[in-house]
């Protein structure tokens, strides 16, 4: 395994894709960085897709899909994904209330409200999370 390829991914990895910036060259890095390690690819891509939690219609669905995605964590074998697993269930009425509860910021919520179909908001776990989404 190349270290010098990883060692510069650690400010890369925890970025949405949308956010990596071309002028220093972070999705090659990634690329590469996830080509030559499979558990951190797998806990990469997982970490994508619990993104998607904030584009179903409904909480059901919501938590349908954060069991399903909790299932496929526990089921990849990563030991470290058990500690966001753990911060998960212990946030997971709280993630899930965001249904019930949508929070806006300002005297520009109700627009952003409007417009939340559009975009996705990032996840952010505590600092001590392995899977982190800026």
């Amino acid at each position: 395994m190349d270290k010098t390829v990883l060692k510069g991914s650690r400010w890369i990895l925890p970025k949405n894709p949308e956010n990596l910036c071309r002028e220093r060259n972070e999705p090659d890095r990634l690329r590469e960085a996830l080509q030559l390690n499979e558990p951190l690819a797998t806990a990469y891509y997982l970490k994508e897709d619990l993104r998607q939690i904030w584009i179903h219609p409904c909480k059901a669905d919501a938590a349908r899909f954060l069991e399903g995605w909790i299932e496929r964590a526990t089921g990849s074998g990563i030991a470290p994904l058990a500690r966001v697993l753990k911060t998960l269930a212990a946030y997971r009425s709280g993630l899930l209330a965001w249904y019930d509860h949508t929070i806006s910021s300002g005297p520009h919520g109700r627009h952003q409200q409007q417009d939340q179909d559009h975009e996705t908001p990032s996840l952010r776990l505590p600092r001590h999370g392995l899977l982190q989404a800026q």
